[in-house]
């Protein structure tokens, strides 16, 4: 058996991707191995060898692990580093869900708990700016399609709007399905090819390093889709506003002006935070549907 600093983790997911890498890369697996994140899809494990172990917790991870690792290996004009992996097990009978490990990027993700400065502000809109321009065709087909990701999302909402039922009073409720049926859908049945571009899909704190000269790098990138730009440009308004509002102004210095945008970020911070209640209960998770319902009453006062 593998021995994990934290007792917190799953060791049912987690010892057998541990061990698939002693065994493969031992060089990679020196301890101390120690989990330092557990999130909605992955548990991450650093090793003593200077390396990172994500492991997929969930059929979503699994069914994602190939295209996320194909995606990161195209990316070679992005002004800061992302995760390219080293050793790769697929989903399947030895490790359930999948894992990977790559070298480790050295910093802290963004804290949550102070101001960002004007100059990660700067990085983090030029890294967007740099992503969302990509055109090679090779990147842009190693995501998942425009049609793919307008029926995820648009079935994504519908189902946590309907599952809301008991959970809002019944005139938040009614408030919320007007939202849905009057501007959420129209827009995204309404974007063609040239109005989607190759995203991130979850950038927020938590997928964003920070080292002593600002943005180190961006991990976490199983769900870069074709989507709509807003959707790189809502999440960190969750945890800090003022972030949010820096980002969109710095987003369109790099590209000129764009009149709808700010109205796009609104309508995909609605659906982000809908997003997590779909997603808790597909995985049985009541600690994460708990987090949700509030994240979903956070948003409430940007329904029109």
């Amino acid at each position: 058996m593998v021995a994990i600093e934290d007792a917190g983790v799953s060791n049912a997911l987690v010892e057998p991707a541990l061990a698939a890498l002693r065994r493969d890369r031992p060089d990679l697996a020196r301890p101390p191995l120690r989990t330092i994140y557990t999130g909605f899809s992955s548990v991450v494990v650093s090793t003593g060898s200077g390396f990172t172990v994500r492991i997929g917790r969930n059929q979503q991870a699994g069914d994602t692990h190939e295209r996320k690792w194909r995606v990161v290996s195209l990316l070679d004009d992005l002004p800061v580093a992302v995760p390219r992996p080293e050793w790769q097990v697929p989903p399947g009978p030895e490790v359930r869900f999948g894992a990977a490990a790559y070298p480790t990027i050295e910093g802290i993700t963004l804290p949550w708990d102070r101001p960002v400065s004007a100059e990660v502000v700067g990085q983090l809109a030029r890294f967007l700016a740099r992503l969302h321009g990509i055109t090679d065709p090779a990147v842009r087909d190693s995501v998942d399609s425009l049609e793919v990701w307008r029926t995820w999302v648009l079935e994504m909402v519908e189902s946590s709007i309907a599952l809301l039922a008991g959970e809002l009073s019944s005139a938040d409720h009614g408030r919320l399905t007007r939202w849905h049926r009057a501007e959420f859908v129209p827009r995204i049945c309404g974007l063609g090819d040239r109005d989607v571009v190759v995203v991130h899909g979850d950038f927020w704190h938590d997928n964003l390093v920070i080292g002593p000269d600002g943005l180190a790098g961006v991990i976490d990138w199983e769900a870069a889709e074709l989507a709509d730009p807003a959707v790189d440009l809502a999440p960190v308004w969750d945890i800090d506003p003022a972030l949010g509002a820096a980002l969109l102004r710095g987003y369109q210095d790099q590209l000129g002006p764009d009149g709808s945008l700010a109205e796009r970020v609104r309508l995909f911070r609605i659906a982000r935070n809908l997003g997590g209640v779909a997603w808790s209960v597909d995985n049985d998770d009541a600690e994460e549907y708990a987090d949700s319902l509030l994240k979903v009453r956070s948003v409430l006062p940007l329904l029109a």
